[in-house]
């Protein structure tokens, strides 16, 4: 008598496997953000300071892995390289775009509101140094970065950029809003608009994807699970006034840079110059093998 065994069932894709894990905090977090993007915005204010005040925070998510990320081509590991080079898409990146946005958003704001986002600026330079030190553990887990923060872009994103830019001109101060970051549009030489640039990150990601072994892709689900709390965590920062010294509602951890995170166990307890770190990070691409 033949048996039948069961087939194996098919291994979800890395992106499936993120949406599954990571729903419930991707729902509180947008649940965070939908209740706080009417504070920042007339009614409520006159003033874009609020807005200023998040894009400086939330920036150091992207110019903390977009620097790492611009790195891919020093990678002396082959494997790394290519997982690298394959979700490295220039038309993405939003450090410079962040970097026009904040400091128009400056040229338009009272000196001493801008003196406030300088303090802002580096109290919240801890949150990007969590993000380096993990990269320089596990640079795999760049694809936890590039999922998260691009593909929110253009889902949430979108809608974000047209309540943003509804408060009109006089609420910018000008007749150009800064919300570059929020916009693809069409882009460079290549012409792509957002619907293709979405299609090209999602076929990118699954091809890097491919490259991990199966302890990789957990680290990976692990550390998206990780940069939601992060983002949550950055929420409560400036809803606390933004003190690198207040304590988080329900955390063991505090924000000052000499004291210890429960998001990283790493040797980075202080704020180590990015030299070092940038030799860390190629010592441990060639302790990853094929």
């Amino acid at each position: 008598m033949a048996s039948h065994l069961p087939e194996e069932a098919a291994q979800p894709s890395l992106s499936e496997e993120l949406r599954a894990a990571t729903r419930q905090k991707h729902h509180a977090l947008n649940g965070h953000i939908i209740t706080r993007l009417p504070l920042c915005m007339p009614p409520h204010t006159n003033s874009p300071i609020s807005y200023a005040k998040g894009m400086t925070v939330f920036s150091q998510i992207y110019l903390a892995f977009e620097e790492l990320l611009a790195m891919h081509q020093a990678f002396s590991n082959e494997r790394m390289r290519v997982i690298y080079d394959g979700i490295y898409i220039p038309q993405l990146l939003r450090t410079k775009r962040l970097g026009n946005d904040i400091a128009l958003l400056k040229s338009r704001l009272p000196q001493k509101e801008v003196e406030e986002l300088g303090v802002l600026d580096k109290q919240s330079k801890v949150f990007s140094w969590r993000i380096r030190d993990s990269l320089a553990r596990r640079p795999h887990v760049m694809l936890a970065y590039t999922w998260t923060m691009y593909l929110a872009l253009f889902n949430g994103g979108r809608w974000i950029r047209r309540q943003l830019a509804s408060a009109g001109s006089h609420f910018w101060r000008g007749e150009v809003p800064p919300l570059s970051f929020w916009d693809f549009g069409v882009v460079d030489q290549d012409n792509l608009d957002e619907d293709q640039l979405k299609t090209a990150l999602k076929a990118k990601f699954g091809e890097a994807a491919s490259h991990l072994t199966d302890d990789e892709r957990g680290d990976v689900v692990d550390e998206t699970n990780r940069l939601f709390d992060l983002c949550s965590e950055m929420v409560d920062f400036l809803d606390q006034g933004a003190s690198v010294n207040c304590p988080i509602k329900g955390s063991t951890s505090r924000f000052s840079p000499s004291k210890k995170s429960h998001h990283h166990q790493g040797a980075h307890r202080n704020l180590q110059d990015l030299h070092d770190l940038r030799i860390r990070v190629a010592q441990n691409n060639r302790k990853h093998t094929e």
